[in-house]
């Protein structure tokens, strides 16, 4: 399974980056990477299941720390189930047995701050209800492995190659030079030569991003259409 160690010679590779003078060290490129894998899930997240406890009284709820939205059909299909026969609906009338919200469910709205990861209800729950249903969240990568699929991620890090080229090519200092010399350009090329070079390779790795991964029709495998339709389905590779 691939690592932060894999992606970051992944990155150096890609931006000939790998010589015995590297302009950048592990700690930057892993931030690119960081930045790159979140702007890859906005388009293609992680699918994960999540069990919402609300409690009675209490309105506000913290959601995932990975959180980026609920999957809408899930939540739904949590909220308004199919009743099962029991006895004990017939006993208790007043008991909404396989009903989690009861009569609250067409009264008790729900406002989704997404960006603060905090679910606000309208009205407090009545009493202690269990919700399970699916989220987008994003996707991860650290010493242990990643979430994205091994097919997936020469794209999910374009924007890192992007970020790593822009900032050698505005970089008049250390940087640039040290890459002037181990890197594909030579030591004969002039630093505005190797810095119009650098950008219009990130241009490319940029049209890239958009074109695979932002723009993709539905049915293959990028584009918001997918994710938001609930097509995407992404596990931790082992």
């Amino acid at each position: 399974m691939a690592t932060i160690t894999d992606f970051i010679a992944r990155v150096r590779i890609q931006i000939r980056d790998n010589g015995t003078q590297q302009a950048f060290a592990d700690s930057e490129l892993t931030q690119f990477i960081q930045d790159s894998v979140m702007e890859y899930s906005k388009y293609l997240p992680l699918r994960k299941s999540f069990v919402l406890n609300l409690v009675a009284g209490q309105t506000t709820y913290q959601l995932p720390t990975d959180w980026i939205r609920k999957d809408e059909a899930s939540f739904q299909k949590a909220i308004q189930p199919t009743p099962l026969p029991s006895p004990l609906a017939y006993a208790l009338p007043f008991v909404y047995v396989n009903e989690p919200l009861g009569v609250q469910v067409d009264t008790m709205t729900f406002d989704w701050y997404d960006d603060q990861q905090q679910l606000v209800l309208g009205t407090a729950p009545f009493q202690v209800y269990t919700l399970t249903f699916d989220y987008y969240a994003y996707h991860t990568v650290d010493d242990t492995g990643t979430t994205i699929p091994a097919h997936m991620q020469y794209y999910a890090l374009l924007p890192a190659y992007k970020k790593a080229l822009r900032a050698l090519a505005t970089d008049d200092g250390a940087k640039l030079q040290k890459y002037r010399v181990g890197g594909r350009y030579g030591v004969e090329v002039d630093n505005t030569q190797i810095a119009k070079l650098l950008q219009a390779e990130a241009d490319a790795f940029d049209k890239e991003f958009l074109r695979e991964i932002v723009q993709r029709p539905y049915g293959t495998h990028g584009g918001e259409d997918r994710w938001l339709s609930g097509i995407t389905d992404s596990v931790l590779l082992e």
